[in-house]
């Protein structure tokens, strides 16, 4: 090849990098294989360099810029606690096929940090960007489920008096969780007035917003709605204290408050759903609630903690969990389908010990206090999110879960490095 095609070499690594972006959330909401290919797209723009030199060649974007840049936002390096401690873990792990599956599922924990270490860092603009397509993309989905929930209507709410939930493309959990955080997203856009091109923009993006919140009361997943309120509140808190506006704020709050309320009696999904949990909350009481879905969580979790107990300190090795969850199930509980546990710190302390869970903490955590980003509000909604979803649930044992972590955090730190 004589020559290089002048579009790629006046199209610059950052433009690669922000194209990457956008297909990888696309990927995070349509496809896995989008995922994939955006991820190994984005590191191997961080290392490689498109450029004709006088020998007609390709020259390669040397490593030594990655190194540095570890070196002086360390919180790209600590993040890769998540992957390290799975990794170690495998040294006293018996099953080793189930090993390399949690190693693989941990692998954006090194890739995308890497990838974001070396890429320049992204603008305001451009970060806002990527919410606003987020944002269009989250609308367009939620368009086709609420059409199909539209067809259906008696059907799936028939289905949902029985514990099940409004078809959705992927997981209903993790959706709902992408689904509050681009509803807390648009709500951040909106404050900041932003627009892409034209000011009439703003307006979409609160019709846009104001869309995905309905929506999620309509899909009634309780973990997305406890962090879309969990984010809300603090973010109105926050701004109550911030501008010293404490009878809008609280009118703010009082109309958030308020809203559950209604929407419980007009919202028939949402109906549905509580008077379920109710239904299992009582079952669970009389000693009959294992064929229910919170019990099974509750057992879950149970189990999970009495494993722990038996190695404290390194846990059981990642690669063990589900033999030796599935054998205590087996013993106690032969009438349940085995369930691993459905908390992501106790899954962390079952398969890494007190040493694992401290540095998944110190993952989590240091991004967020060190230099006080916390003071960023979408990144403190993030990690709001990203926490209150780990309560419920185990989302880094999932391969969306743990790109929607790692990405939307790698995201922040690349623009922070401004």
């Amino acid at each position: 090849m004589n020559h290089l095609n002048p579009f790629l070499l006046n199209f610059r690594r950052t433009d690669f990098a922000y194209a990457w972006c956008f297909i990888l959330i696309i990927g995070l909401v349509l496809s896995k294989f989008l995922l994939s290919v955006a991820m190994w797209g984005l590191i191997i723009t961080a290392l490689f360099r498109l450029r004709e030199t006088d020998a007609k060649t390709i020259s390669i974007q040397y490593v030594g810029n990655i190194i540095q840049s570890f070196k002086q936002y360390p919180a790209f390096f600590i993040i890769t606690l998540w992957f390290s401690t799975v990794f170690i873990s495998g040294l006293w792990s018996v099953d080793m096929g189930f090993w390399m599956e949690r190693v693989r599922l941990r692998l954006p924990f090194i890739v995308l940090p890497i990838a974001f270490a070396g890429l320049p860092a992204l603008s305001e603009k451009r970060l806002y960007g990527l919410f606003y397509g987020f944002l269009i993309l989250m609308s367009f989905v939620s368009i086709g489920i609420l059409i199909n929930y539209a067809l259906h209507f008696d059907v799936i709410n028939q289905k949902i008096k029985i514990g099940k939930h409004v078809p959705i493309p992927l997981d209903h959990i993790r959706f709902s969780v992408l689904l509050s955080f681009a509803t807390v997203g648009g709500v951040e856009l909106w404050l900041r007035n932003f627009f892409w091109k034209k000011a009439f923009e703003t307006q979409l993006i609160v019709g846009l917003t104001l869309f995905l919140f309905v929506t999620l009361h309509v899909l009634s997943v309780r973990s997305g709605l406890a962090c879309l309120y969990i984010c809300l509140i603090i973010r109105i808190l926050q701004y109550i204290f911030q501008n010293q506006k404490y009878i809008i704020g609280l009118g703010f709050l009082t109309l958030l408050l308020s809203i559950p309320f209604a929407a419980y009696k007009m919202i028939p999904t949402l109906n549905n759903k509580i008077n379920y949990a109710l239904w299992d909350w009582k079952m669970r009481q009389q000693g009959a609630g294992q064929a229910y879905s919170d019990s099974e969580r509750l057992v879950s979790n149970q189990i999970g903690l009495q494993i722990w107990k038996t190695a404290p300190l390194f846990g059981i090795g990642a690669g063990d969990v589900r033999a030796e969850t599935e054998i205590i199930y087996i013993q106690n509980h032969p009438n349940i389908q085995p369930k691993l546990p459905h908390n992501q710190w106790l899954y962390v302390g079952v398969g890494t010990g007190v040493m694992g869970l401290l540095a998944c903490l110190t993952a989590f955590f240091y991004p967020l206090l060190a230099q006080r980003r916390y003071r960023d509000p979408l990144f403190l909604m993030l990690h709001l999110n990203l926490f209150t979803s780990f309560i419920p649930e185990s989302p880094v044992e999932i391969a969306i879960g743990t790109a929607f972590y790692v990405f939307f955090v790698c995201l922040h730190l690349n623009h922070f490095k401004n």
